[in-house]
């Protein structure tokens, strides 16, 4: 996740005390609040604000979901920030499912 634009930025304090909300939706279920953590990806100045410049990755827990992802299984990820538009993509679990996949 990364901010273009100078202004306010996005609060990334995590959960239970965050205001930036992370949402995932499939054919059968949607979960409005997964929790997630936030890992400096370059620029960083160390505080919860992603400011214009700063890379910012963030690991979702998906493993409460019921069904759970499976391979081939599609769903679309939604990072609702408190104030400002959100990030919305959408994704394909590989054929192969290893413990932990990165999905580009």
């Amino acid at each position: 996740m990364v901010i273009n634009l100078d202004g306010d930025g996005i609060n990334l304090t995590v959960p239970p005390n965050n205001t930036t909300v992370v949402a995932l939706h499939t054919a059968s279920q949607t979960s409005d609040d997964l929790s997630w953590i936030k890992t400096a990806a370059g620029k960083d100045d160390g505080d919860v604000t992603l400011e214009a410049g700063e890379l910012a990755e963030l690991t979702v827990d998906v493993s409460g979901l019921s069904p759970r992802l499976t391979s081939s299984s599609s769903f679309t990820m939604e990072v609702k920030p408190k104030v400002g538009s959100s990030l919305v993509f959408e994704r394909t679990i590989s054929a192969n499912v290893d413990k932990v996949n990165k999905l580009r």
